[in-house]
Order: C-alpha cells, then structure tokens, then sequence
C-alpha cells in the first residue's frame, strides 16, 4: 500500500489533521442560505425518477478529476449534476430542511416552490447553505469531494393530514446567470418535483415506514419498490442504523458501483437498477417526499482513522478502518503517552480530534444527515414529537467482530496473544460499547429525563428506537450487551492472553433500561441489526420489533439453527481443540451465552396472518434472502402492520400482510393469575378408601332436588349416594360440613344375565327422576350396559352399549341417554387379540330403543383424515382405532361432541340420523411463541419457556355452550398414551427422545409420539440424506390447557386457548411443588410429561356471567375463568385444598392431605343450590374423597329461584353432571392386566347456561402438535 500522510500522521501514526467541528456538524461552510418556505409532498415513482433520469453522477474517473487542484488546462468546471434528488429533515411547526448533494460546488443551489401547484410558475425561491463533508472517501481511502446543501424552508402551513398542505418543490445547483435576480445559469442541474410538509400535528393520520440494515444489500430496492407500490405516500421514514455499510463510504452513501449493491440514497430515492431473481427494481421515492429520522447503527461508526490513501484501486482502506474501533479509554491512554508531541499547548480541539480519531466517531454520518439534537448527545441520541408520536432515539451500538478464540486475531472473545497492553494497538477489546447507556451515564440521564417529561407522558404513542438488538431470535444477541470483562490468562506456552466473557447478570439493557420502559410507559421499542423480522412482548405488554429489511437474512435462532454454529464462545463448544486456558473463564458461565431463542427469557410472538404468507411457514420468526419485508406503523388504526414480498414469484404481485398488533402495550393476558378468592370449600365426603393409582373417587352426579350426590367408589365398585341435607346457606370454609353416606349401592348384580366387569360413570336427569350408570362387561372385548335407576337407587331398566362404555350422559332435553363406548385393545396387538370398535350408545327414553354407531363410514376417508392431522395408529382404520372419551351434548339436544382423545380430534354425532357427520381435527400447540411457554424439562426447577416442542392436545373432558346463534365446544387438553399388552403383543406410540440441549450442552430428553408408530403427525422437512431436518419438532402429549372452539361450516375452530396458564399459576401458588405428581410432592416430578394435567371441565352460570371449571388432574386444584365472552376468557381464581406439607405414605393417602387428584366435576347453579351460591363438586381419583366448592357470587335465596332445578331452565331438571368413566378394582375388567379403563368426566349441565357472546380469535398458536408425558391409564407408575 503506498500511502500519503500528512505531517500529523507522521506525528502520531494515523491521527487525521485537527479540523474545527461547525455547529452543524459540517467541517467546512461553503456559503449561507436565506430563510424561506415549503411543504413535503410526493409523486409518483416513475414521475420522479424521469425527472432526473440525465442527472446520474459522472463516473468515478471524471469525478476524481474533477476534485485535483484546477490547471490551465482544467479551469473550466464540469457541467453540474445531482448526486442526489433532495431529502427532507428536521421539519418543525412551520419549516422543514431540503438537503442534496453534488459534486460539483456550484455557486447557486436553492429550492424552488410551488405553492400554487406545480403547473404555475414557482412562487418564490429559498438559497441553500452549502458545507463538504470532511471524511467521504472511496474505497482505497482517497477523499471524495461532495458538497451538502442544505435549505431551511419557513413560512409553511401547519400539517394535519392534508394533502394541500404538502407543497411541491425542486432543487436547483448550477452557477448564477443573474444574481440579481436570482435566476440560474440555463445548465443548472435541476430534481424532479416533489412535495414537502412541516412537522405532523398531533391527530395528523400517518404511515410511517420503519426500516434498517440497508448496508448496501441488494433485495432492498426490491422491498422498497414493492413498499411505494402498496403506500405511495409514506409520511415519515425511521431508518434504524446500519442504513450504510461503512460510514465514510462513497459508495455506500451515493453509488452503486459494484456486485450490483446499492447505495442509502439510491436506494430511497428510487434511482436504483438493480436485477433481483430476473427482475430490475429500482426502490423507491420516500425521503424526498417524507422526513427521515435515523438511529447510529455499528456500520455508521468508523474506527481509528488513518489517512492512508492505496495506490491500487483494489485496497480497501476504508473497510480496514471500519473494522478497528477501539474504546475512548484506549484512546485517553494513548493520548496521554503522545500528547507532549502532538499538542504541546494542550489546546482541547487537539485533544479531542486525537480521542476521537484514535478511537470511533461517526463523523461522516454526522455531516450528511440533519437530526434534532439533545443536550447531552447531540444527534447521536435524540428525542422528537412526530404528530401522535413521541419517539427516542438511542445510541445503542457496539462493534460487530468474529467469534474466533485463536491467537493471532483480535475478535469478540480474544485479543491476540501477547497483546495485553492498555494501548496495544493490536488490540480490539472485545465487542466493545460505543456510547454508554449503562445507569449514571450521560446517555441513560437522557433517557430517564425524556422518559419523565410531559412530551413523552402525554404522546398518545410513546416509542423508543435504537439499533443493537435486545429481545431477539439473532445470531447477535449474544453476547449480551456489556462492558466487555478483561481474563488475562497464560497459555501452555507460556504467552499471556486476554479473554473476554460478557456476564448475562451485568447486561445494560436489561437491567438498567428495560426497567425504565417499563416504568415510564414505553408502547414501542423498534429494534434492527440481525436483518430477520420477530416480536416479542414484555409482561406488561410493552411491543418490541425487530424489523431488519428482511430478504437479506442473518438467521433466526430458535428451532433450527444454534449459535453454537456461530456467535458462540468456541471455547465453551464440546471438542474444543485450543489452548485449554481459554475456555477456564467460561466454565460455570455457560449459561451467559444462549445458543437459542431470545437469550432474556420472553417468547416470540406468532404472526397474527396467515402462514401462507411467510417463508417460514408457521413461525414465529421471518428469515428470507428471497421473501422481502418491511414494517409501516399507521397512527390513525394505532397499529404496526408487516408484509412480505417474494421476489422468485411474480414480480407485479402485491407485499401480503402477515402480521398486525396494536401499537400500545397491550399484555398477552389482560387478568393477572393471583386469583380474587371466589371459590371456597364449603362440604366434604371421605369414602374412607385411597390410592396412589387412582381409580377410588372418581365421577360425580348430583340431585340438588332430592338433596343427593352420587359418586362412582371405583375401590368397592359400587355407587356411594351422599346426603346433601347438611349443605345450607350460611356454610363457609370457615364452617364446612361432614357429608355423610346416605347407601352403598352394589349395581354389579342388578343386570340379570349380565357378567359384571366395573362401573365406570354416573348421571342424573331430575325431570325422569333418573340416575344413568355405565357398566363395562368382565370380558374386555364384550358390549357393557346403560343401567337406570331411581334417584332412590332402585333399578328401573338397562340397555345394551357399545364396548366399554366409558362415561353416560343426558341429552339436555331429558329424551336420551349417550355413552361414550371406548373400545380399547387392553391385550395389546397380536394373535389372539381383540381391537373392539368405538361407539357412542344412544338410548331414546321415549321409545325405549338403544342403536350404537359405530365409525365405520369413516374407514374410506382414512387418508383423507390423516391428511388434515386426525391421528391414527399406522394400519388401523378409524372403526378400530377411535376410542370415545367424552360427551357434551348442544344445548339443543341435536348434537353431541365426542373427544377421540387418541386421535386428537373431535367427532359431531347427530342425534336425529344416529350418524357422525364431522370429526375434526384440533391441531398441534406451538410451544415456541408467547403464552404457549412450558416446563417440558425434569431439572427440579420452575423453567416455563418456550421449546421447540407441539403439544398434541388430545383432550379428555368437554362441554359445550351457545351464545348469540353460535355454538362453542370447550376442551380439557389433558393428553394419553396407547400403551397396550405385554410380550409379543405389546405395542405403545410413545418414546423418550431429546427435546432439547441445556446450557453445557446437555441432552434433556421427555417422552414424545412415535412417529413411526403414527399416521396424521405432519411430514418433517427433511435433510440431504433423507432424515428429518435439524430443528424438526417433537410431539408432546397433552396441551396442559383448556380450549374454546367455535363449530362452523368447514369445523372447529380454535377462538382460544389457555396457553401456560395453568403451570404459571400454579408454579405462583406452589413454587415447591410446582408440577408435583398425584402420587409425590416432589416438584417437577410431571414436568416432562403433561404438567397439571387438565382432566375435566364443566360449565355454568352465575349471576349475568358463565363460567368454565377446569380440574387439574395431577398438582390437583380447580381453575376458574370467566367465558361469557367465549373468544376472552379470563382466569378469575384457582382453589387447591390438597396440602402439601403432608408426605404421601407408602400406600394409598394420609387423610391430612386433604382432596388430591381431581377426576370428575359437577356444577350446581345458585337456582338450583341449597347454600344460594353456585356450587362445584370434584371427585378426587386419589385421596378417594368429594370436595364441594362454592362460588361465592351470583347469590339466590334457596327455593326463590322457581323450586330446585339443578338444569337452570326451567325445563326437564337435567343437571347433565355426573357422567365420567373409572375402570378400578377388578383385574377381569382389563383382560387380566392391570385395570385399564380411562377415567372420563362429568358432563356438564348445558342446559343450564346464560348464552354466551362469540368474539374474534385470539392468537392461541395452533399450528402442528406436541406435548409429552404419556400418562397410563390408572398407571402412575415411572415418576421420579
């Protein structure tokens, strides 16, 4: 490299000469500019770009030329051209600042109006200041001269909206022809005609564009273009860092001479050709019709400056100064050890161009660009009200290095061995901050004094833009974003060197800044730099977007990449090959460096539209280097909306939305998860049996009118009727009553000709005075029965079902009896073996006839099935393979809703053609975004975050409503194995597979499906060998919530889903045993399969309100939310009354422990209640005892509400609870293994519901399936 230095870089090896900062930020003022007048506008792409379509720069050959010092031969300067059409800048109330370049320095450069419109003549003419920026090279470092002009335009009309109040306007640069009056040489080179507006008033309707990372990649003019296309008028763009890929770089500012890049001006001003998948685009016309305001991004800074000019075209000095920033102390050091030689007279101006030379400085970007200013960091932090937005713009930026840990290159984690000096040129000093934001210094004062002031309080939208990412799915996430910590270790031959770690626990932004948003109210944070799209939400609801010109990707982190593959302290990485020295500071800090997913904890939120849309389809995340994206706020909806275009596909199609969410914060939930108290125990009943298995307790049924339950003993097998009398108004837990058995009723010899196998569930209908039992046959593969009794436990007649009938119910009109017949294959698969058919048994009291259907009509449509996600075990058709759970009947009895809880689906019986004409499938529950968080890991800890798991929702208990016309089926997704047999004939669809890697890079493995042992699990992409591709999801048992689907023409549609709820308020309320087992108290014993275990869910009313009860099978407990709104629900209180602090005995419970496992709910309405309170009974499986709850609102003085009627509408008395299934006691019931029958729920009293509202959906991340944990039926065996 042959270089020119002048006498200073001799002096101080690469200092640039002292030049005197103007107030502008410019080095040099060339001439002033008068005041004047203007309006920002816009015209149309192709209308601007003509306009100026003669104007192109010369080449760099006469530009070179034109900037030697003038000869004879040379005195004629050439014609004048625009570098750039105007942009517009700092506008205020009633001015606004028109900027453009040259490169020529023209003697006239002004800006001509049209505020009679641009047909008449120009109405007047304002002459612009002119200043050369001091640092703008080429790439081999020789200066290339341009000149800024710059035009305050005053006098401009307030601007609302309107588009009269954008004025058009042009630029002019050229030599006087008559000074005099002002007219310009007839050569004067001349821009299109744009429009120009002053400052947004607030109430002013706004697109606003938010963009970055434009560092001169090619698909940016693709999705600018694409932009102007679908919003011709942007008012307002905010560029966020990264705009150019060097900061005094002419190319990267103004030309596009190479590799067919692009250049921050070419690119927003439409002047670009550039030829992406086949097709030109040339961006788009936005900053000469619309304010631009900009964040510092890494690439505007340059590093230490050296003045080396190449004597080659082919050197690239400037990328060499840009990748050697190093710290201000550096520089402070350096400074003192030179500073007799280079400022003998101590002069500050000296001192301060040495510090900033030696150093970083952002110099070019500072006198190219107009921005407001604040006190403490001129333009490089900044705050300024734009119509309804109050925004902040940081200096959040710090140099990007490689990952290497070898000894000869300074990168992120080391310097090169040896250098270990403080002002050791040789030194990078890690990923070193720029300007501080950490708490006390200038920049986090400016922060917290904006944050407070009464601009920012009273914005209607208060938004904070900085460039570093901070929640985020990039590779730079990591390392956080800190102080780089010096570990001067020795390495095996003897040579010293620096290693740099960066604490997670001293992170700025999270400690110091993040607190503040929260704080002070922040709706928006507009993040950038790892060029991908992802949002993600605090817990108060604070929005953070990462919207980086997408089509230029740098990879999203989550489910299938690993920052182990980059970003990643090498040194941590398994198989490490160097010095063993350098990975000693790691150790113990692994977990500081987060190889996936946002490395501060929160889930990404899913894009609101349509997968169909993204590249990624299905994910949380938008990473393409062919699909384009870009963001426009609009403060008139008070939303951010997000397109995408791809640029292999037709290239006049038009950007697709995808995702759009409400500017203000807005939490994920709007109710906190403390509950307020409304349940309370009020009644219990002991039947003196228990057992770790389950199986004692297990279902439910009440007749509030005779003032008796009826509770499944599945211990003794017998059907225990409690009396009610002692329940009151007036009973409190403070003064809970001793239910007492009123009989033991043995049904088991009540079937003559019958060979008894178990009682399985229980229902009443009060209007029949009848009292429905299911009982399933000694031989496993034999139809079981429906038998009826009175509510005196008289028998009155039994009619055949199908096999194993597992749960019976009422239709809410008194006409019928449903059960659901489960038909398991208990032996297994293999000679001999039987796979009984599923069935749902209708008996039609009226006529006195029973018809099972069967699924038979649906072995035809088997792939069609599978193909939509109904899942079935590989060579079994759906007459075999469906196995009934549970019924809920529409509240006008012409329907029911059977869970196939295997098939994770959900078939509709009508009952007047005995038919099923749907079964649909409930799809898969992404793990990996926001509220679908989970504890899938057994580590004894409470660690609910996202995985890359689907949990395959498979729900157990159901219930339906109707509301405004519209009927809604609810789900308690509680997850289940097929483990079958034993020996030859064994067969189960489970597995335990790794989930996920831990922070040492350890396997944590949970069970999953087998997709092997599958059909209907989607296809995984797969590899270059065939295998399904890294990052493939697995399949979890289970989606550890409840649901709310709205039945419509083409299904069941999810409206809402309860995400993490359940393990978040559980893990608040028993944070030591939190995912404790029915059987232990030990926490996370279930984390790793099904967690709290939703069972049961019944419905009612209280007061003007509907509620939905949820049991919680395994941690136990009751939840309570508020579905009026069956779209909204909200959590409204969760009771638990087992206690914890009591061990479990070696067999069965110790009666302190009070009410463990929930199986079967039942819900009383205050009509019908002899307390006046709405009332929840829950049978618990385990503890073998039946807790009564009380709602403690909606009040109806007993007998006031029409006499007791437990169904709510004055009609038939059907109260519908009670029904369920248990299989325990007896080995003949499963074939001589142990007792295999699923418990199945009561069926709640649809009849007595208020109607309830339906209401948009709710981004519940329904997309593919998963959850773990197999759960045997009555086996709770393998827990740790």
């Amino acid at each position: 490299m042959n270089t020119h230095h002048s006498e200073w870089n001799e002096q101080v090896g690469g200092a640039s000469p002292v030049a005197t900062p103007s107030s502008g930020g410019h080095l040099v003022t060339r001439r002033s500019a008068l005041a004047g007048a203007l309006v920002a506008g816009q015209v149309g792409l192709f209308a601007a770009t003509d306009a100026f379509a003669e104007e192109a720069p010369q080449d760099v050959q006469q530009t070179a030329e034109a900037q030697q010092p003038a000869t004879s031969e040379q005195a004629t300067q050439p014609a004048p051209a625009l570098l750039t059409q105007p942009f517009l800048q700092i506008p205020e109330a009633d001015s606004v600042n028109v900027v453009w370049f040259t490169e020529v320095d023209t003697e006239a450069n002004v800006v001509r109006l049209f505020e009679n419109g641009q047909d008449a003549p120009y109405s007047r003419q304002v002459e612009a200041e002119t200043t050369e920026p001091a640092r703008i090279r080429d790439n081999n470092g020789k200066p290339h001269k341009v000149y800024r002009h710059e035009a305050v335009v005053t006098g401009l009309p307030a601007f609302t909206g309107r588009d009269a109040e954008r004025i058009p306007y042009q630029v002019l640069s050229g030599s006087w022809k008559d000074k005099e009056t002002s007219e310009l040489s007839d050569d004067a080179a001349v821009s299109g005609i744009n429009r120009l507006q002053a400052q947004a008033q607030p109430g002013a309707p706004l697109k606003v564009l938010l963009t970055s990372d434009i560092q001169r990649k090619k698909m940016v003019p693709a999705n600018m273009q694409k932009l102007h296309e679908l919003f011709p008028q942007i008012d307002v763009v905010l560029a966020n860092g990264d705009i150019v890929d060097r900061g005094d770089g002419f190319e990267d500012w103004f030309s596009d001479v190479k590799d067919n890049q692009c250049s921050y001006f070419g690119v927003y001003q439409g002047t670009e050709q550039h030829v992406v998948n086949g097709n030109t685009y040339s961006g788009a016309p936005l900053l000469q019709n619309a304010p631009s305001y900009t964040a510092i991004g890494n690439h505007e800074t340059m590093g230490v400056y050296t003045g080396a000019i190449a004597e080659d075209d082919k050197t690239d000095v400037l990328s060499s100064e840009f990748n050697n920033p190093k710290p201000r102390a550096y520089a402070e050091a350096l400074y003192q050890e030179r500073a007799a030689k280079v400022n003998p007279s101590g002069d500050p101006v000296v001192k301060e161009q040495f510090i900033l030379d030696n150093s970083w400085n952002v110099q070019s970007y500072s006198d190219i660009l107009s921005l407001p200013k604040s006190n403490e960091g001129d333009e490089r932090y900044y705050a300024v009200t734009i119509g309804d937005i109050r925004l902040v713009v940081l200096n959040v930026a710090r140099i990007w290095r490689s990952n290497g840990m070898g000894d000869t290159s300074a990168t992120r984690y080391v310097d090169p061995a040896g250098a270990t000096g403080p002002t050791d040129a040789a030194r990078g000093f890690g990923d070193h901050i720029f300007d501080p934001i950490k708490k006390g210094s200038d920049q986090y004062n400016f922060l917290l004094g904006e944050l407070k002031s009464a601009e920012f309080q009273n914005a209607k939208y208060k938004m904070v833009m900085f460039h570093w990412q901070f929640h985020s799915l990039g590779g730079n996430a990591i390392p956080c974003y800190t102080d780089p910590v010096e570990n001067k270790v020795t390495l095996a031959d003897g040579r010293e060197q620096i290693v740099y770690t960066y604490p997670m626990d001293q992170d700025y932004l999270l400690n110091d800044v993040e607190p503040l948003f929260e704080q002070y109210g922040v709706d928006l944070i507009f993040n950038a730099h790892s060029h991908l799209w992802n949002r993600f939400k605090t817990a108060s609801g604070i929005n953070i977007l990462e919207t980086s010109n997408n089509g230029n990707s740098y990879s999203a982190f989550l489910d299938t990449l690993s920052r182990k593959d980059g970003g990643y302290p090498a040194a941590i990485a398994p198989g490490f090959t160097g010095d063993k020295a350098l990975a000693a500071p790691y150790r113990g800090h692994e977990a500081d460096y987060v190889v996936q997913g946002d490395p501060y904890g929160l889930s990404p939120q899913m894009p609101t539209h349509g997968e169909a849309a993204l590249a990624n389809s299905g994910k949380p995340y938008f990473m393409s280097n062919d699909v384009t994206e870009f963001s426009v706020l609009d403060t008139e909806k008070g939303t951010v909306d997000s397109y995408c275009f791809d640029t292999k596909g037709d290239p006049t199609a038009k950007p697709v939305l995808f995702d759009s969410f409400p500017i203000w914060r807005t939490p994920d939930r709007a109710y906190g998860y403390d509950g307020n108290g409304v349940l309370e125990k009020v009644a219990s009943y002991a039947t003196g049996y228990s057992s770790q298995d389950g199986g004692v307790a297990e279902i439910v049924a009440v007749s509030a009118a005779s003032a008796r339950a009826y509770l499944v003993n599945g211990h003794e097998q017998t059907l225990d009727v409690v009396d009610l009398s002692g329940l009151k108004e007036g009973v409190s837990a403070g003064a809970a009553v001793e239910l007492k058995m009123l009989k033991r009723l043995d049904v088991s010899k009540m079937i003559e000709g019958f060979a008894f196998g178990d009682i399985t569930s229980v229902a009443v209908n009060e209007a029949r005075k009848l009292v429905a039992v299911a009982v399933q046959a000694k031989g496993y593969a034999d139809r079981g029965r429906v038998l009826l009794l009175t509510l005196d436990g008289e028998y009155s007649a039994d009619y055949e079902a199908g096999v194993q009938p597992d749960m019976v119910c009422f239709t809410p009109d008194g006409s019928r009896v449903l059960t659901a017949d489960e038909g398991e294959p208990r032996e297994g698969f293999g000679a001999g073996t039987v796979d009984p058919k599923g069935s749902v048994t209708i008996v039609d009291l009226d006529t006195k006839q029973a018809t099972t259907v069967y699924f038979d009509a649906w072995d035809a449509r088997r792939d069609a099935l599978t193909a939509r996600g109904v899942l079935l075990k590989k060579g079994l058709n759906p007459s075999t393979d469906f196995e009934p759970e549970y019924i809920a009947v529409s509240p006008d009895s012409t329907r029911a809703f059977v869970t196939l809880q295997e098939a994770n689906a959900v078939a509709t019986l009508d009952l007047g053609q005995g038919a099923f004409t749907s079964v649909d499938p409930l799809g898969f529950k992404n793990h990996l975004i926001a509220t679908n968080e989970i504890d899938a890991w057994k580590d004894k800890k409470v660690d609910i975050r996202w995985g890359n798991l689907r949990g395959v929702y498979m729900p157990d208990g159901i219930a339906c409503l109707e509301k405004d016309g519209k009927t809604y089926v609810l789900t308690a997704n509680e997850g289940d194995a097929s483990e079958w047999g034993e020996g030859d004939a064994a067969y189960t669809n489970i597995k335990e597979d790794v989930v996920a890697v831990d922070a040492l890079w350890q396997d944590v493995k949970a069970e999953v499906l087998d997709p092997d042992k599958m059909d209907g699990l989607p296809a995984p992409a797969l590899d270059g060998n065939g295998n399904p591709a890294p990052g493939t999801p697995k399949y979890m048992l289970g989606g550890r919530s409840f649901s709310v689907y709205e039945k419509t023409d083409d299904g069941l549609v999810q409206v809402f889903d309860s995400g993490s709820d359940f393990e978040r308020i559980t893990a608040k309320r028993y944070p030591d045993h939190f995912n404790a087992s029915n059987k232990n108290n030990k926490r996370d014993s279930r984390s790793d399969a099904k967690g709290p275990e939703p069972e049961s869910v019944v419905v009612g009313s209280v007061g003007d309100k509907v509620y939905a009860y949820v049991g919680l099978e395994r941690i136990g407990g009751v939840m309570a939310y508020d579905v009026t709104d069956p779209a909204n629900p909200a959590f409204v209180d969760y009771i638990n009354t087992r206690d914890f602090s009591v061990d479990f005995p070696k067999k069965g419970c110790d009666p302190a422990q009070g009410d463990v496992s929930p199986e079967g709910l039942a819900f009383v309405p205050a009509s019908s209640s002899p307390t006046g309170y709405p009332l929840v009974f829950a049978a618990h499986e385990v503890s073998g005892t039946l807790a009564v709850y009380q709602h403690k609102d909606g009040f109806v003085k007993p007998n006031a509400g029409g006499g007791n009627n437990p169904g709510g509408n004055g009609g038939n008395g059907n109260n519908g609870n009670g029904q369920g299934g248990s299989n325990t006691g007896n080995p003949n019931a499963s074939g001589g293994k142990k007792p295999a029958t699923k418990r199945n729920l009561p069926q709640t009293g649809d009849d007595s519901l208020a109607a309830v509202v339906g209401a948009a959906a709710l981004g519940a991340g329904v997309i593919g399936a998963g959850i773990y944990g197999a759960a045997r039926p009555n086996d709770q065996s393998d827990e740790g």
